[in-house]
């Protein structure tokens, strides 16, 4: 029971899609009629659309019916002061709607906690607004403090009907909204939520960081220290931490740690000022230094020089800023959440696993007894299939194109639909007509498996040599060229995952418990080349009618390739067979360990000053890639230190660019733990 629990229950389990978002229509009106959603919560991944959505909604409030029956403190109530919910307050007051803003800290506090010098990046996303519209909020690359200080001067319009200081702790649906702070009850008829996602501060890794001495401060921390030896730890993926050590300098001793060299440190860090305070002797600054451990006050810090300790009276980590959906809160308002798994949802999973089951099995052992219209009845399931492919396919070329404006996804899924109608259709069924020409583009065991490898031997010689070519010959060249792309171009069990589930790639298993879980494809590869070699060799009859040809078709080519991934589309998204499952990616992965030191890695390459940490490409990979955490740092990725399979989408769905494909020097996965933790 343990084990269940912990494989299909809460964190780092296989339902750990990271962050759930709420359940939204196309308008962003939630569960609750009359109340709305905007900006992070709503999954606009950043400031740009978060304020246009922002001034979008305000124009659809605008379209809807006033209402007249009950008397309200306001028409329309937003809850959050970021800049989709002052977008759309702004957006209000031009039409003449009464409104009032309520916010718990300080507006645009989501941007604050940023830094002053963090430059931002506009991004061409966010919603079309209507015909003779426009943004309430002016955004384009800047720096946050020349953002904020724009914004300041443009929210001092809606001053008046703007409540600093409250926390909203609960809101209730009646004939009116009854909107619960710590203060007081408002009343409302129509409520945005505008909340954002909550900023904390990344947990330091070394033993002891619940030390009273380690401190976690995000909301301006140089306001509450004076006369301390203080240890600030600083990232150059986070300028906050080195903005604040230059305030904390003025009243404080202040040692400062980077693990970045000198000259790794970027511009906006530099810009910062720490390296010119530092020069002054202000500041210890100490590049190229990180924390090991912490023993009360002491901190015991490793740089190239050596390892040192040292007794500080607080020690503050500023290494990331890290950003989260406040699940809990958003529960209380009443507003239901994607994927969520309850019993409701277990009971909707289990009648789509049977109708699944069913239709494999029967495909599995009647498919073939017979036929219809010259076709066996089995004959018609590839059509079938390749229409699902070419339909789902258009629908997933119009999204990337028009929401996303990525061509190269038009490219590929092309390539996905021509060679399952061509390669995996029409010429095996209509031209061919031999069950061999299903080799040409599918590699072992694919195609040619244990329980058919004899009969290709004998009947089907040429195709099974080409299998085998194209396998041990042509497959390494694709993977130490350009990675796992077969899966992403030219696959056809990844086409009807890249197609059909590409609406819930979103719910992809998260978290280093399910990378290490990707362990298991090597024992699907090993036991595909043990059965194939024995099947080959003559050895299939185990005795008492078992042979391993059946425990092969049945365990692997009917369960894990057909029944269980295609059943867990709608709840884990499509790619559990290729992730987990699959012995042609384990053969892929096996290829490129092998790869030769001078061909280099096909990846990704990321440009870290660029991130805005919003998390999309975490959310849409749909083989649970740690991307953002690999672009917070600008690092390279690739097959060999994750399970990336060059789909692209994380480019796609970046709103500012900051990932593209690139090569570098190999590296190789170690997965050193199946416990979550923070982020690296």
């Amino acid at each position: 029971m343990a084990w269940f629990r912990s494989t299909f229950t809460g964190k780092g389990s296989l339902t750990d899609m990271g962050d759930r978002y709420p359940i939204l229509d196309a308008r962003g009106q939630s569960n609750i009629k009359d109340l709305w959603v905007v900006g992070d919560i709503a999954g606009t991944p950043d400031i740009h659309a978060a304020i246009r959505g922002g001034t979008k909604l305000a124009d659809t409030l605008a379209s809807l019916p006033r209402p007249t029956l009950q008397t309200a403190d306001c028409e329309v109530l937003i809850v959050g002061g970021g800049p989709a919910g002052v977008s759309v307050a702004m957006a209000l007051q031009q039409r003449g709607i009464p409104y009032r803003l309520l916010e718990r800290k300080r507006l645009f506090n989501s941007v604050v906690t940023l830094g002053n010098k963090r430059k931002l990046y506009r991004a061409e996303t966010g919603l079309p607004l209507s015909v003779g519209s426009q943004a309430a909020l002016h955004f384009d690359d800047c720096t946050v403090g020349n953002c904020l200080e724009d914004w300041d001067d443009a929210a001092k319009t809606i001053g008046p009907n703007v409540t600093l200081g409250e926390s909203v702790t609960k809101i209730n649906k009646r004939d009116l909204f009854e909107v619960v702070t710590d203060m007081r009850t408002h009343l409302a008829h129509r409520v945005v939520v505008a909340v954002g996602k909550l900023s904390f501060l990344g947990k330091l890794d070394p033993a002891g960081e619940r030390n009273p001495k380690v401190r976690y401060l995000l909301d301006e921390p140089d306001a509450r220290f004076s006369g301390n030896k203080l240890l600030v730890i600083a990232s150059d993926a986070c300028s906050l931490g080195f903005e604040t050590a230059c305030k904390l300098a003025l009243d404080n001793d202040v040692t400062l740690v980077c693990e970045e060299a000198h000259d790794h440190i970027g511009e906006t860090t530099i810009d910062c000022g720490c390296v010119d305070v530092a020069m002054t002797g202000s500041i210890t600054f100490r590049p190229s230094t990180r924390i090991t451990a912490i023993n009360g006050g002491d901190a015991e810090l490793e740089s190239p020089d050596g390892t040192d300790r040292q007794r500080y009276d607080y020690i503050l980590p500023m290494t990331r800023v890290e950003r989260k959906v406040p699940v809990e809160t958003l529960k209380a308002f009443g507003l239901k959440y994607e994927n969520r798994w309850n019993l409701k949802r277990l009971w909707t999973f289990i009648p789509v696993l049977l109708i699944v089951a069913t239709f494999y099995t029967a495909l599995k052992f009647w498919g073939w007894d017979y036929r219809w219209g010259g076709l066996y009845v089995g004959d018609f399931y590839p059509i079938l299939y390749s229409l699902l492919v070419v339909g789902f396919g258009v629908v997933a070329m119009r999204k990337y194109a028009t929401e996303y404006n990525d061509k190269r996804q038009s490219r590929r899924y092309l390539s996905m639909m021509l060679f399952q109608v061509v390669f995996f259709t029409v010429l095996p069924l209509f031209v061919i007509r031999n069950g061999g020409s299903w080799g040409l583009a599918y590699v072992w065991p694919l195609s040619v498996r244990p329980g058919n490898w004899a009969d290709w031997a004998h009947t089907k010689p040429f195709y099974l040599a080409w299998v085998l070519f194209i396998t041990l010959i042509g497959l390494p060249l694709v993977v130490w060229f350009r990675g796992k792309s077969y899966c992403t171009w030219v696959c056809g069990c990844g086409a009807l995952a890249e197609t059909v589930g590409d609406r819930w790639r979103h719910y992809s298993p998260k978290g280093k418990n399910n990378t290490a879980r990707e362990r298991q494809i090597y024992y699907l590869t090993g036991f595909a080349v043990a059965a194939t070699l024995l099947v080959a060799l003559g050895v299939d009859h185990l005795g008492a009618g078992i042979t391993i040809s059946n425990i092969y078709g049945l365990s692997v080519d009917l369960a894990l390739i057909a029944i269980l991934p295609i059943a867990f589309y709608p709840f884990l998204g499509g790619k559990i067979w290729c992730r987990f499952w699959c012995p042609a990616v384990g053969l892929m992965n096996l290829f490129h360990r092998a790869k030769p030191k001078w061909i280099r890695t096909f990846g990704i390459a990321s440009r870290k000053e660029r991130c805005i940490a919003c998390g999309m490409c975490d959310r849409f990979c749909e083989v649970g890639v740690p991307v953002k955490s690999f672009a917070l740092k600008g690092q390279f990725f690739d097959m060999g230190n994750s399970s990336c399979i060059s789909c692209g989408i994380c480019l796609a769905v970046c709103p500012t660019r900051v990932l593209s494909f690139s090569t570098s020097t190999p590296v190789t996965l170690e997965v050193k733990t199946k416990q979550d933790g923070p982020s690296p």
